[in-house]
């Protein structure tokens, strides 16, 4: 039976809907916040326990810098929290010291500094009157000495650095004699010869002498004259069977001459 006009249009109030309360602390929530604690709990128990001070300062390495000057530079106290420290601050200090190329700081838990140490070596010696410089394959100088103490590595002599002393980087100078050692020495140690040469002079009159183990000789008169001639110089120091000596000019066949 069909329902009158007025059943139809009689107002009935509406059923409110409840609203689902949403859950603020789900699941994943909890155990982000869990994580989170156990996280800062963490850092301040190995920032403030005795465990973890440091007892033992390693340095590694070190053929020639001294460790505790190395221990000193670092700003690495025995006694301190082993996390008291910036490491990337410490080994930018320790390579403030001119034998070490580069420094790398470990932490061993739960109370030693490990230091590791890279020292520069000589590439060749620089000599200035009665003074030897050994210089690093980056140019840096990185000590000196009244005697010569080493003959494993070229000698430089006939170039003239104003105020010259250690830590001084040489291949930044706007030197025409240094940019031409240092292209010839790169040539030569990439092919590696560099090994063979025992002496590299540059005269006064601008010209340079390449003086090997057997006492041969190249001679040139810039860079440009010894690159155009590279494919020579690696056969020539390669079939050094009699001492001699070659003058290399740039666009001419090398010139022969005995010794």
């Amino acid at each position: 039976m069909g329902k009158s006009y007025y059943e139809a249009h009689t107002y009935r109030p509406r059923k409110k809907r409840r609203k689902k309360r949403r859950r603020f602390f789900n699941p994943k929530s909890l155990l982000i916040i869990f994580i989170f604690i156990i996280i800062i709990v963490g850092a301040l128990f190995v920032t403030s326990s005795d465990i973890f001070n440091i007892e033992n300062v390693e340095v590694e390495n070190n053929q020639i810098s001294n460790k505790q000057e190395i221990i000193a530079r670092s700003g690495i106290i025995e006694g301190e929290n082993i996390y008291s420290f910036s490491a990337g601050k410490a080994e930018d200090e320790i390579e403030r010291i001119t034998i070490v190329k580069k420094a790398k700081i470990h932490r061993k838990f739960p109370s030693t500094v490990v230091i590791e140490i890279e020292e520069r070596s000589p590439y060749f010696i620089l000599q200035e009157e009665k003074t030897f410089y050994d210089v690093d394959d980056e140019g840096k100088v990185i000590s000196s000495s009244d005697t010569l103490t080493r003959y494993d590595v070229p000698i430089v002599t006939g170039i003239k650095i104003k105020d010259l002393e250690e830590g001084k980087k040489l291949f930044d100078l706007n030197d025409v004699q240094v940019q031409t050692l240092k292209q010839v020495f790169e040539f030569l140690k990439e092919n590696e010869m560099l090994k063979k040469v025992s002496q590299f002079y540059a005269d006064g009159s601008g010209k340079y002498n390449l003086y090997f183990e057997n006492g041969s000789v190249l001679q040139f008169s810039n860079f440009s004259a010894f690159s155009y001639h590279k494919s020579f110089v690696l056969y020539f120091i390669k079939n050094m069977d009699m001492k001699q000596k070659v003058e290399l000019i740039q666009g001419v066949n090398p010139i022969y001459s005995k010794i």
